[in-house]
């Protein structure tokens, strides 16, 4: 019944058993740098510095071409900059990006490419997403940037349209955001029977 959650459920409860660790082991170096309107690309060197630090090394994207990890790596950021605590979330897209040995400058993507980003290339880069089996790994990602951070509403309506694009059942969506509901409250508990069943 959770075989339709990933391609591998054993990869994902991997994924998930490797966050809850290093999760719950997470310095709050990123509480430091309150943003200000003027230093705020200061504070985006600093945050993908910290957050390089504790890389999700383990991530899926990792295998994937550099042009994925880039249109991946973008979503994220796009819907970090809506949320009310851009530095948490980027802060967790750095973990990500330096995980997966993301050569670009995070500051300078951020700066630039999200700003210029439209909804017909969200609709391309979820395509070639989904063509390299990463679309539950997206949507996943995306529930914790969510769970995270308090989402408002907007922030809300723009991943469930992408979670959309990325063709997510209810069934699977329901499964991924238990899983993100575990990953955030580091419940342990919850998660080895959310394994066993």
């Amino acid at each position: 019944r959770r075989s339709v959650v990933m391609k591998s459920i054993g990869d994902m409860q991997k994924r998930i058993d490797n966050l809850v660790k290093e999760l719950s082991s997470i310095k709050e170096d990123i509480n430091q740098y309150a943003v200000t309107d003027n230093k705020w690309e200061d504070n985006l060197e600093q945050i993908f510095t910290v957050a390089a630090r504790y890389a999700f090394s383990d991530h899926p994207l990792k295998k994937a071409e550099h042009i994925i990890k880039k249109e991946y790596l973008l979503i994220l950021m796009a819907i970090s900059s809506l949320t009310i605590d851009k530095n948490r979330a980027l802060y967790f897209v750095g973990r990500i990006a330096a995980g997966v040995e993301f050569k670009e400058s995070l500051t300078e993507l951020y700066s630039v490419d999200v700003a210029q980003i439209q909804g017909q290339q969200i609709n391309s880069f979820t395509k070639d997403i989904i063509n390299e089996n990463l679309g539950n790994y997206l949507a996943l990602d995306l529930l914790l940037v969510c769970y995270s951070n308090n989402a408002d509403e907007k922030v809300i309506k723009f991943s469930a349209g992408i979670i959309e694009l990325l063709g997510i059942s209810k069934e699977t969506l329901k499964e991924l955001a238990e899983l993100a509901h575990i990953i955030v409250t580091k419940d342990e508990t919850a998660y080895l029977q959310f394994c066993r069943n």
